[in-house]
């Protein structure tokens, strides 16, 4: 039986494909289809676009040239799907994936090249089930372990500067979400804390700091979310906090964890209970994205969508 770690190899391997078709037939090889019903098929002669493949009850794929999947789902089922019955339904475009999980009702939309984070989700086409705890929930969570782990220590050494604190948390976080956005290059936050930090974790908030001072001068994308948030951007009194040793350790391992599965109001509900733990009103019930979606496409984005694809042509 093939391992995670073996899989995960099989699918982050497929980024080296030079062609859809390979990378569809790499695909499906790594979820042991056997290869001779892949010949039957002929998918090893080549993957037509907009086709559907299909793996018996288990699974219908589709490569399209459609940049909007979440639309083409809407066309898959209604001229692919039809009324038959498929565990998986997969869609895949040159840069991403979105799947549906008929059974859990569960979504998948992820780049191509992070696919082999979520091999799990395709589990089904061994015979086997995934955990119920996902990968997006398991990493909001292990993030905000980090932040709970942060928090105490900083008030053990800080005690009545809880205000304090939670500036320093939110600011850090801001930090982080901007290199895991590439607003800022990818690995630089772990990369400047290491390296300009003291040992002792002394000048940390001066560290910090000095980058909410650069970052506050970006143009874009960072501003507008730091805006939304209305608090706490870049405090000029958050060098007053106390660092050391511990704290340190811990903030270069938040720096350093992968921040692409946790999903931004998910942990901010996290760091709300961990910073204001009597507020009654902070829920970790929250609706996922694909879930949203699934509400407001049929309403009105899946028309916005069609309508874009007609007029994005047009230069006026």
């Amino acid at each position: 039986m093939t391992t995670y770690e073996h899989l995960q190899e099989k699918i982050k391997a497929l980024e080296l494909a030079e062609n859809e078709t390979d990378y569809i037939v790499g695909f499906l090889l790594a979820y042991d289809i056997p290869k001779a019903t892949l010949v039957r098929m002929r998918l090893t002669e080549g993957v037509a676009a907009d086709s559907p493949i299909k793996i018996g009850n288990k699974l219908l794929v589709s490569y399209t040239l459609n940049e909007n999947l979440y639309t083409y789902y809407d066309y898959a089922q209604r001229v692919l799907v039809k009324n038959q019955s498929y565990r998986i339904i997969m869609l895949v475009n040159r840069e991403h994936i979105l799947a549906y999980d008929t059974q859990n009702g569960d979504w998948l939309y992820t780049e191509r090249e992070n696919l082999y984070k979520d091999c799990d989700f395709f589990y089904p086409l061994m015979g086997l089930e995934r955990n119920v705890l996902h990968d997006r929930e398991n990493a909001n969570i292990k993030i905000g372990e980090k932040i709970a782990r942060l928090y105490n220590e900083l008030l053990v050494i800080n005690a009545g500067k809880e205000e304090h604190i939670e500036a320093f948390i939110i600011d850090l976080v801001f930090c982080v979400l901007a290199d895991s956005f590439s607003i800022i290059p990818k690995g630089s936050m772990h990369s400047w804390m290491e390296r300009f930090s003291e040992r002792d974790g002394k000048n940390i908030s001066k560290v910090l700091r000095r980058i909410c001072e650069e970052l506050i001068g970006l143009e874009g994308e960072f501003l507008t979310i730091k805006t939304s948030i209305g608090k706490g951007f870049l405090h000029l009194d958050i060098d007053e906090l106390e660092m050391g040793v511990s704290a340190r350790n811990i903030i270069l391992d938040i720096c350093s964890a992968d921040w692409e599965n946790v999903e931004p109001e998910v942990l901010g509900a996290m760091i709300q209970s961990i910073v204001v733990p009597s507020d009654n009103s902070v829920s970790y019930n929250y609706t996922s994205t694909a879930n949203i979606y699934k509400v407001i496409g049929p309403l009105f984005m899946d028309d916005l969508y069609i309508e874009y694809e007609r007029a994005k042509q047009n230069k006026e």
